[in-house]
């Protein structure tokens, strides 16, 4: 018969080993999840914008990042069942925005072709605005 963590008198294992609320493994991929994972995407939001393709990323990457937060309810509640809220956020929305980025930098280098080639000129003139 196998001794388990309870009978050895180390009742505090399962809170470091087991990957289910409350344990020290769990905390940092709530903590990064639902914390950092929607504080950055929400910073890089504001990138996208202008067009209609780079608006449509930024409103996924916001309702992605409102997504993730949600998924803190499961933590306050106690209910894990509720941070798939979160799941939904950074496994469906935000890879859905991520799969747009290329289509914008191809549409930035068509603009940029349709511009024609860089001269000083206008190359102070975008820095100018």
């Amino acid at each position: 018969m196998g001794v388990t963590a309870d009978q050895d008198g180390q009742s505090w294992l399962p809170l470091f080993l087991e990957f289910k609320w409350p344990s020290v493994a769990y905390a940092p991929d709530i903590l990064a999840w639902d914390v950092f994972f929607p504080l950055s995407v929400l910073s890089a939001a504001p990138v996208f914008g202008g067009s209609r393709l780079t608006t449509s990323i930024r409103l996924l990457m916001i309702a992605s990042s409102v997504l993730a937060v949600g998924g803190l309810s499961g933590v306050i509640v106690g209910d894990m069942q509720l941070r798939k809220i979160g799941i939904v956020a950074y496994v469906g929305v935000f890879p859905v925005a991520r799969c747009c980025w290329p289509s914008c930098s191809i549409e930035r280098h068509r603009q940029r072709r349709r511009r024609g080639p860089l001269t000083r000129e206008r190359n102070q003139a975008d820095l100018d605005g």
